[in-house]
């Protein structure tokens, strides 16, 4: 890998097809949600790849600072929006549990809660 604090698609892809479920570094999901990633992330979680569990993790997190109320920057709806239209009712559920839970936050149905987005029940 070339570089663990801000991996390219294909430090991510490196990690992603070897061998073992451990991160190359605590806060590595937080590196990986750099948005010229956000694709890559997105299809991983599509193909029910081996490691889906940490990228859909990935993806709860990215959707958490969107919508993370109060905070000192404009939200990126544009960026979230590019990975929420492309759920359908096809996709696999654990993207629609995603969107709709996004969509309940977002539209002021369900209290932003810090601990669902970063820590959600997902295993990985």
């Amino acid at each position: 890998m070339k570089n663990v604090y801000y991996p390219d698609q294909e430090d991510i892809l490196e990690w992603a097809n070897g061998p073992g479920q451990s991160w190359p570094e605590s806060d590595w999901d937080y590196h990986v949600i750099d948005s010229r990633n956000d694709e890559l992330i997105f299809s991983l979680v599509c193909q029910a790849h081996q490691k889906s569990g940490f990228f859909l993790h990935c993806l709860y997190c990215l959707a958490g600072i969107i919508l993370l109320p109060d905070q000192d920057q404009i939200p990126d709806w544009e960026r979230l929006d590019k990975l929420l239209i492309q759920v359908t009712e096809r996709s696999r559920p654990e993207l629609i549990e995603w969107k709709s839970r996004v969509d309940e936050v977002r539209h002021g149905k369900k209290a932003y809660v810090a601990e669902e987005w970063y820590n959600a029940d997902i295993e990985y």
